[in-house]
């Protein structure tokens, strides 16, 4: 998505090194976390004018207590969660960028959509919602139908890349109707994560995974009855990420990924506590919602990881040790050097390979396709490879010459790795 190509940038000034995937992971919180407690901040202090909400609104984003080790990746997850509440505040809070109005608004606001879902795909379970209510409470086409074609037209590069490149536009959406070019492994693998129905053991968990905190669950109710005639702050905002957890359930509730309710915790996050700085509840009340903040936060275990993170580095000799330490895997690429070719039959942490290395991968590269289905003929394409990281238990006479004639090095978590010394 749109986001993942801001990592070229760290990775431009320092290379694959530790530093660049540092910065990555500052770049994700930044624009996740940071740019949400920003945006919270503005909104309270301008329509709620008590300190205390902002600070214990921040606090509860800040140390979200499931998942919260995603917003430390290089990844996106946390921008969608950030862009999808900065959407919904732009709908419904006029106050935010109040010059902003009219069409002009509901562009904006159509380009905060078009992103998100631009950022990922999965954004569009929030994002359909959020543009079904705007709907519903605007009732202006002129101003709707500003909204969806500045959001199609923000998504459109994505689309137009997808279908250049794989002729598959909504990929990993709907394989089914666009196949595109992928290979059967690539979509077998996007298959068995994608459109699952939903069972009745993983319920719960979906469930567990939405609410993230107890203070959500027990009192975004209560919420929304005591501001439903007041409207002091719109229950579409609630009502959204409900929509958005059925939507999930019905198109791929077979697939659990708690980094996928992200914006949802971040709308009923700001639903819960305006509503409850809107209540002006009395200060006993108040010391209560903090002593529930807290405990829901886990902040005792932001700060040992911390502590636990600190003790590493100080531990370490070298970057290379501290990148072992995280990431087992990458203990592969103290054995490989630079330009050698790595064949693989699942995905590995490639990012700190030596420079000029080239991983092809049975499920996302066309030219390592043939080491699922190998036959004795096709055994000659295995020597133009340096290195093996084998993971399935295949018998195929690929497998067999890699295992029987490469030179085996180590195992980390079911992978092995495998060295042809016959090039030499």
């Amino acid at each position: 998505g749109y986001f993942d190509y801001l990592y070229i940038i760290p990775v431009w000034i320092f290379g694959a090194t530790l530093k660049a995937q540092l910065m990555g992971q500052l770049m994700h919180m930044i624009f996740s976390l940071g740019a949400g407690c920003l945006l919270i901040k503005t909104i309270f202090d301008s329509e709620i004018g008590e300190k205390k909400w902002t600070y214990l609104t921040c606090i509860a984003l800040l140390t979200i207590n499931k998942s919260s080790d995603f917003f430390l990746y290089a990844k996106n997850d946390g921008v969608v969660a950030f862009l999808i509440l900065l959407t919904a505040i732009t709908i419904w809070h006029p106050t935010f960028l109040a010059r902003v109005t009219g069409l002009k608004r509901s562009a904006l606001i159509g380009l905060f959509m078009g992103l998100a879902v631009g950022v990922k795909l999965s954004a569009a379970f929030f994002a359909a919602p959020l543009f079904l209510f705007m709907t519903i409470s605007s009732k202006k086409i002129r101003e709707i139908l500003v909204c969806g074609f500045i959001a199609f037209l923000s998504f459109l590069p994505i689309m137009i890349r997808n279908w250049t490149s794989i002729k598959s536009p909504l990929f990993p959406a709907l394989l089914d109707q666009f196949p595109g070019v992928l290979t059967p492994a690539i979509l077998t693998y996007y298959k068995a994560h994608m459109a699952k129905p939903l069972t009745m053991e993983l319920l719960p968990k979906h469930m567990s995974s939405f609410f993230l905190g107890k203070l959500i669950l027990a009192f975004t109710p209560v919420i929304f009855f005591l501001n439903f005639k007041s409207k002091k702050i719109s229950p579409y905002i609630y009502l959204a990420p409900l929509l958005g957890l059925l939507l999930y359930l019905f198109k791929n509730g077979g697939v659990l990924y708690e980094r996928f309710y992200f914006p949802a915790y971040f709308l009923m996050l700001f639903y819960l506590y305006y509503g409850l700085a809107t209540l002006k509840i009395p200060k006993l009340a108040f010391i209560l919602v903090l002593g529930l903040t807290l405990a829901d936060s886990k902040i005792d275990k932001s700060i040992s990881r911390i502590k636990k993170t600190y003790r590493m580095y100080a531990s370490s000799k070298s970057d290379r040790e501290i990148v072992n330490k995280v990431s087992k895997l990458t203990l592969f690429w103290n054995y490989v050097k630079e330009g050698d070719y790595i064949l693989s039959d699942r995905s590995s942490q490639f990012f700190y390979a030596p420079k000029g290395a080239r991983l092809e991968q049975y499920a996302a590269n066309v030219n390592a396709e043939f080491i699922g289905k190998c036959t004795q003929a096709q055994v000659s394409k295995l020597s133009k490879y340096q290195f093996a990281i084998l993971a399935d238990p295949v018998k195929n006479p690929c497998y067999n010459e890699i295992r029987t004639n490469w030179k085996y090095h180590l195992e980390v978590e079911s992978y092995r790795l495998y060295e042809n010394t016959q090039r030499l």
